[in-house]
């Protein structure tokens, strides 16, 4: 089979085929994808038996313990072990692929841009070490945003996530519900009784920081800063966006936990959940210092504006309600 022979798969679908298949260095069949993780797993169960019935010819001489090399057996177990490791990986590929062309199945298109060859190369590489499922979305996720528009996600990214563990993983997804979008700020607001309610322990914001996914110092603000009369600024939650307008001061500090370079990265691929009752609590903590108001986005236009519904909803202060 040659690429030649996707026809009839959409735009989307043909771009993965045609990426998997430089990263894999062999056509990868469409029709494969799905029944390829059944498959595998099995073909790995029965390499893993072998191995773990397997015992290394050891040998004693002269006071010191040697594995015989010479010998067919040895050299079958390690066979055995190569096919068991391989296979290993090969799984782990075909579940972020399948997840990959699960996101892309209802595109229509995506970018003509091809993607660069180093990013599909390192991609492979790690994607096949990879064995958490919570990892796994990620990855995929990677994939099949960086295939829709090539440079979402830095090779120097790929190589930090190469090292995440599923824990932390789990934390990330967890905090990605709560991120707030301010100018090219990625933040998770610092307040106590606000994570709390969400259950957000310092902890494992500590955790996020270790993995340099997220910045853990108190001192870290997101800074709104006025510089005109009518002047409004932006922060966007989910599908909201926030207008924010000055009140009696020009610059407003807003307590933050900022995204790391990577973190962001990581979070711009993800479709994190919406929780309603913990925007309506950041948008009453906020209001003391910023005139607001929000509406729910309806497109993100090439121009970097924002098109939104009418009319707003206005977030009144306490002396006003």
């Amino acid at each position: 089979m040659e690429v030649k022979d996707l026809a009839g798969f959409s735009q989307p679908l043909t771009k993965l085929f045609e990426v998997v298949s430089q990263g894999i260095g062999k056509v990868y069949e469409p029709t494969h994808i799905k029944r390829m993780a059944k498959a595998r797993a099995m073909e790995i169960k029965t390499i893993s038996s072998a191995v773990e019935n397997s015992e290394l010819p050891i040998q004693y001489n002269n006071g010191k313990l040697t594995i015989d090399t010479s010998t067919k057996e040895f050299l079958e177990r390690t066979k055995q072990r190569w096919l068991y490791l391989e296979a290993k990986k090969q799984k782990n590929i075909d579940d972020i692929v399948s997840e990959a062309y699960n996101n892309l199945e209802t595109e229509k298109e995506v970018s003509d841009e091809s993607l660069q060859e180093e990013w599909i190369n390192r991609f492979f590489n790690i994607a096949g070490e990879i064995s958490s499922d919570d990892l796994k979305t990620i990855w995929s996720k990677i994939l099949s945003e960086e295939i829709k528009k090539p440079g979402k996600c830095s090779i120097r990214t790929l190589e930090s996530l190469r090292n995440l563990s599923k824990e932390e993983a789990e934390i990330f997804k967890k905090i990605a519900n709560y991120v707030i979008r301010y100018g090219g700020i990625c933040y998770l607001p610092n307040d106590e009784l606000l994570m709390k309610n969400v259950d957000i322990q310092y902890g494992e914001i500590l955790k996020l920081d270790e993995a340099a996914l997220i910045n853990s110092s108190s001192m870290l603000h997101a800074v709104v800063k006025f510089n005109a009369d009518n002047d409004e600024k932006y922060l966007f939650y989910n599908k909201y966006i926030v207008i924010c307008k000055k009140d009696k001061i020009d610059e407003v500090h807003l307590q933050a936990y900022t995204l790391t370079e990577v973190g962001r990265d990581i979070f711009n691929i993800l479709n994190p959940d919406l929780d309603m009752k913990y925007f309506e609590k950041y948008l009453n903590i906020i209001k003391k210092d910023l005139n607001i108001s929000y509406s729910e986005v309806i497109r993100y236009l090439p121009d970097g504006r924002v098109s939104y519904k009418y009319p707003v909803i206005e977030v009144l202060k306490e002396n006003e309600q």
